[in-house]
């Protein structure tokens, strides 16, 4: 499997099983889940492992000798020269609590021929030596969020799209002038490298102030969640001024890891 005709052959089965798993998470969402697992910070469903086996059996129909190395477990070789990699339900904490943000994440990985890894910078060598996929890239990869109904795809070398779209980086220069989205694992190493970041791009001390919000000023709650500072939302004849979009939100501090707190609760329109 080398040529751009097979990698979206490849492509395509892996977003037949994504839209698949979507369905099944959609019927799902409001139901009562069967928890096999929880740590402090993860939550293993036993609908992640029927959404694992569906993946399964659908990648496999096509390609029996692929591995695939999956949050529930793995098929095969996972060191041979191809596997895919997946998540049946990338967000499963969110998806417990009946938050709608989650998706379907799956990836086709290959090894890496020795003269790229030649190549590149000997730190940056040095560094992913030391993680145990540094020998992998990613050629093909699906995402599927059912409850949007968004689609990404990408093929390595390639455009990347959104439900068929090209998608491309935005061209805004100023921060100020933008919306940014930050995730990370919540191990101590990544936590270490990351919250420098997050720290230099949404200071806590800095001289943000925020009292009120209209019905769809989402930068509101980026800016509350990321800085500590209040937020009020006024009423309008007896409800909520909320748009639509607004959910559930789940807010985890910084200076104290792992502890979430809900801060809003509403779903729907006010109307």
């Amino acid at each position: 499997m080398n040529s751009l005709k097979q990698f979206h052959q490849a492509q395509n089965r892996a977003v037949q099983a994504a839209r698949a798993v979507g369905e099944l998470m959609r019927q799902n969402l409001r139901a009562t889940k069967r928890i096999n697992s929880a740590t402090q910070h993860d939550i293993k469903l036993e609908l992640d492992v029927r959404c694992q086996k569906l993946i399964e059996k659908t990648l496999r129909s096509a390609y029996p000798r692929i591995a695939i190395l999956g949050e529930e477990g793995v098929l095969g070789d996972i060191e041979a020269d191809r596997r895919w990699v997946l998540d049946p339900i990338d967000g499963t904490v969110n998806f417990t609590y009946g938050i709608p943000h989650c998706c379907v994440s799956i990836a086709l990985q290959t090894r890496k021929a020795e003269r790229g890894r030649r190549n590149s910078k000997v730190k940056d060598q040095e560094r992913d030596e030391d993680h145990p996929d540094a020998s992998y890239e990613t050629v093909v990869g699906v995402v599927y969020d059912p409850f949007c109904d968004e689609l990404w795809t990408a093929i390595r070398g390639h455009p990347s799209y959104l439900n068929g779209k090209i998608i491309r980086v935005s061209e805004r220069s100023r921060l100020d002038e933008t919306i940014v989205s930050i995730g990370f694992a919540k191990g101590p190493a990544t936590l270490r490298r990351m919250l420098p970041v997050l720290n230099r791009l949404a200071p806590e001390d800095a001289p943000w102030s925020h009292d009120a919000e209209g019905p769809d000023d989402m930068p509101a709650h980026v800016k509350t969640m990321l800085t500590a500072t209040s937020l009020h939302i006024p009423v309008l004849q007896g409800a909520l001024a909320l748009g639509t979009w607004q959910a559930i939100y789940l807010v985890e501090h910084r200076e104290r890891p792992h502890r979430r707190e809900i801060v809003l609760q509403f779903i729907g329109a006010t109307d």
